[in-house]
């Protein structure tokens, strides 16, 4: 009997069960069980460690101003599950989400018996965005690698028009490795036998194995067009200006100065697609799509007296863009931030780098099994950096308490994990 939606949310969260298990054997299994729909399709492929999201955001609206059919998978999702794939930028529906959620724990049930293993809840998704692509008559499907690369269940792919290499820098250790070269070998586990490849400004070490594998793969390496004319009366909360050679001025509508690299990779790589074959990108769609483009809670301002900020920095790159992006422009001001973490990530780190612009942090536990409890964040704030800190039992609390706190001029920055962000911004919402 096909599943109803909460049916099936309920049944992919009990598939976190089987754990986060890099490989691509059990997805190769469950893409043979449902007709390797992935084997129909085109694709761009993006990794890296920051601005993934972001290059997808503004490469998926330029290619859909293109008069293209475009696909997206990426997570986490902000709020509702099933934004996680969508075609458009609209998501799927509850109704075909639950439909193909049956479809695949049918596959999964018969892998069981077949004993091969029960696939994992992202194994399941990537399938499920692979036969929604293929019912949507995608003419091209970017996928956000999960994590890593090399044994990210995205790279079950074959090929594809275009692998993206956003920023590289340290995060996952655990399991990606310790140094910027062990990590950067997993993300480029994506570049195929001679296949187009995109990257950006990287560390030394990180671009030495780009081009090494690269050169292994017979793969052509392109490096982004840098953005020129960026001046400091181009860049606010409301938007930002820049130009590209051959192109002229552009405009994006996304806040913070690190995204206007993020457009430049995804206009570089338009311009690729386009000389692949994809005549419809010209300049006014590349224009077009980047104005359109919405990416929220990467340093969005969701209000403005007092000014709050929501971002989903979470790694030492994130936080390090989100401090450069605070401090050019709120320098002489103190802020409060709200602080929600996963226990795993170097939040040391994160304090250390806003412990100067505190005024308070205001802590909460983010809705996650891997969250660091509030109450253990705020005791290491005080212990170690002296910041005055307050425990909120909910995310609904810690938006009423900042609000309280902070005057008209003041400026509030929740930060720490994506797993909140999306969340607490609607409480903020609910409260203006």
């Amino acid at each position: 009997m096909p599943m109803n939606y909460e049916e099936a949310i309920a049944y992919l969260k009990e598939t976190n069960s089987y754990g986060m298990v890099l490989g691509l054997e059990r997805i190769t299994n469950l893409l043979h069980y449902v007709g390797n729909p992935h084997k129909k399709l085109k694709f761009v492929h993006v990794a890296g460690t920051n601005g993934k999201g972001s290059t997808v955001a503004f490469l998926s609206s330029i290619l859909k101003a293109s008069s293209l059919r475009v696909g997206v998978y990426s997570s986490p999702a902000l709020l509702d599950y099933n934004e996680i794939i969508k075609v458009n930028n609209e998501s799927i529906s509850k109704a075909d989400l639950a439909q193909l959620t049956s479809v695949l724990k049918a596959a999964c049930d018969q892998m069981v018996k077949d004993g091969l293993g029960h696939p994992t809840e992202f194994e399941i998704t990537t399938a499920m965005s692979f036969l929604y692509f293929l019912s949507q008559d995608c003419d091209i499907c970017i996928l956000e690698v999960g994590l890593g690369g090399l044994l990210d269940s995205t790279n079950v792919i074959e090929s594809c028009e275009l692998a993206i290499l956003t920023s590289i820098s340290f995060d996952h250790v655990r399991v990606l490795g310790n140094t910027l070269t062990e990590i950067a070998l997993h993300k480029c586990g994506i570049i195929k036998e001679g296949i187009d490849v995109l990257t950006c400004d990287q560390e030394d070490e990180v671009m030495d194995v780009i081009e090494e594998s690269a050169r292994n793969k017979k793969a052509r390496l392109h490096n982004s067009e840098l953005p020129v004319g960026m001046k400091a009366d181009c860049i606010s909360l409301d938007g930002q200006t820049f130009t590209m050679n051959g192109i002229g001025t552009l405009k994006i509508n996304l806040a913070g100065d690190y995204q206007i690299y993020n457009a430049a990779l995804a206009v570089t790589a338009a311009h690729i697609l386009k000389n692949k074959g994809y005549k419809s990108i010209t300049a006014e769609t590349v224009r077009q799509g980047l104005i359109e483009c919405r990416w929220p809670c990467r340093f969005e301002c969701i209000n403005k007296e007092p000014i709050v900020i929501v971002d989903g920095g979470h790694n030492a790159k994130g936080i390090d863009v989100l401090v450069s992006s605070l401090y050019k422009h709120f320098k002489d001001k103190k802020l409060i931030f709200i602080m929600g973490v996963m226990a795993d990530k170097d939040y040391q780190y994160m304090i250390n780098k806003v412990s100067k612009l505190a005024k308070e942090i205001i802590c909460v536990t983010a809705p996650n099994k891997r969250a660091l409890s509030a109450s253990d964040l705020s005791k290491f704030i005080s212990e170690n950096y002296g910041i005055k800190t307050e425990v909120a039992e909910s995310l609904k609390e810690a938006a009423s308490l900042s609000l309280k706190k902070a005057e008209k001029n003041d400026v509030i920055v929740a930060f720490g994990s994506l797993y909140y962000v999306g969340l607490i911004k609607e409480e903020f919402l609910g409260i203006f």
